[in-house]
């Protein structure tokens, strides 16, 4: 730099490993693998190499040699200032020079999150070949043209316009044509898609199934616990209560926490009330309090689905999902008291029909632990990130207990120790606004 001689940045002085290939994702012109997703799911299988704390500058040096190369054979490449910039920041953390260029974060598309596609008309056609970024065969509409044609110094009519700047003092988010692309609303695939509207649907029949089934059983209870059939009538109305109340804690704990440790929360105390209602013969008090608690876990699943299904889709798409669930739901409707009489009529009573809702929600339960994702957007995004411990699918973690894979260590996601405070409280917030909504 000072001497005016030639000085030869060799490129390929790296030290060959797995991490020389993701050089290539990190440049410009890989217009797909340079999402972060990759990069991370990537480093799930093959830790970074020693030192850790330098990968991103590694990557970045290894991105030269694609940038440059291709540069080559673009004159006037934007991806060429690009690779400049990456070397300017190498060697100021690295080997400070005096007198060359600062490092500018706001032509760095890692940072700015711009991107390139760099497609060019021949240079004959280019009226300042350094400074136009033309696109050849475009056909994304006038305003693309529009911008091409100011930035090479021309109006639509061909005409010279103001010219502008060089790029060089421009940033680059501001000469890329295409804006970054929104992140995709999920990354769950269409196929996984299709499986949780067929589970969601059966785990929204807890509570439907539950309240419906018991109505052909009241005789037959009046009977077995030898009490009224007003005291019967009474385990309805306690079921009726618990199915107000619980939806707004588990719902709001859900948002806070994730939708997966509450749902199979609630599925365990499903279960368990399940459990005593099969083996209770006389104790109208233990008939009372299971069918509370049956109601506790039962009931708040369908807003837990609803928040699962807001995670996965945007409203405009959440009928595709909701309306094959509720029509499921709402045919067991009908058919569940005829359903629950023929069982009861069938068997010893009553008992067969509680053990059928047993046997449904240990399905239940085993189906949505090794199978259900966590979708929560305080957890895992949009799904992009990894989740970790309960948050994770019993299936995973059989599988990483199978072949002890060895993973990078990666850090946790899911509620902050810091913030469970904070997030209990808000558990909490739909009671307060409860009796407006009862008022009105």
């Amino acid at each position: 730099m000072e001497t005016g001689q030639l000085v030869m940045y060799d490129v390929g002085s790296y030290y060959a490993h797995n991490e020389m290939d993701l050089g290539q994702w990190r440049a410009d012109f890989c217009s797909h693998l340079r999402s972060k997703i990759y990069i991370r799911q990537y480093l799930r299988n093959y830790p970074a190499a020693e030192p850790a704390d330098e990968f991103d500058d590694r990557n970045r040096l290894y991105s030269l040699k694609g940038s440059i190369n291709y540069s080559a054979g673009h004159p006037g490449c934007i991806i060429r200032r690009t690779a400049y910039n990456n070397m300017c920041y190498l060697c100021e953390k690295y080997a400070p020079i005096d007198g060359i260029d600062k490092y500018d974060p706001q032509k760095d598309p890692s940072v700015t999150g711009a991107r390139l596609t760099p497609t060019f008309a021949k240079p004959d056609h280019r009226s300042h070949q350094d400074d136009c970024y033309h696109y050849k065969g475009s056909r994304k509409g006038q305003a693309r043209s529009d911008i091409t044609a100011i930035m090479c110094g021309k109006d639509q009519k061909g005409m010279e316009a103001n010219p502008s700047p060089p790029l060089n003092n421009l940033p680059i988010a501001t000469i890329t044509q295409d804006n970054p692309s929104d992140p995709p609303y999920s990354m769950f695939s269409s196929t996984r898609m299709t499986y949780l509207t067929y589970l969601l649907g059966m785990i929204m029949l807890l509570s439907t199934l539950t309240s419906t089934i018991y109505a052909p059983l009241i005789p037959m209870l009046t009977r077995q616990f030898s009490v009224s059939i007003q005291a019967i009538n009474t385990t309805v109305t306690i079921y009726a209560v618990f199915q107000a109340l619980s939806p707004v804690f588990f719902s709001s704990l859900a948002d806070s926490y994730g939708r997966r440790p509450v749902l199979l929360g609630l599925m365990v105390l499903y279960s368990g009330a399940s459990i005593g209602l099969s083996f209770n013969n006389n104790s109208y008090t233990v008939l009372l309090a299971m069918r509370a608690l049956q109601s506790i876990g039962g009931s708040p699943t369908v807003p837990v689905v609803y928040g699962i299904v807001a995670d996965l889709v945007p409203s405009s798409q959440r009928g595709k999902i909701l309306g094959p669930s509720l029509a499921s739901a709402n045919a067991v409707c009908a058919i569940s008291p005829v359903v629950g009489g023929l069982i009861a009529e069938q068997t010893t009573g009553s008992i067969w029909v509680f053990i059928t809702l047993l046997i449904l929600s240990l399905v239940l339960l085993a189906l949505t632990g090794m199978t259900l994702p966590e979708t929560a957007r305080c957890v895992v995004g949009n799904g992009e990130k990894p989740a970790h411990g309960i948050w994770r699918t019993w299936w995973s973690i059989l599988q990483d207990s199978r072949h002890k894979t060895l993973r990078t260590p990666l850090p946790e996601i899911g509620p902050k120790s810091k913030e469970d405070r904070r997030r209990m409280a808000k558990s909490f917030k739909g009671f307060r606004i409860l009796p407006d909504h009862i008022v009105s």
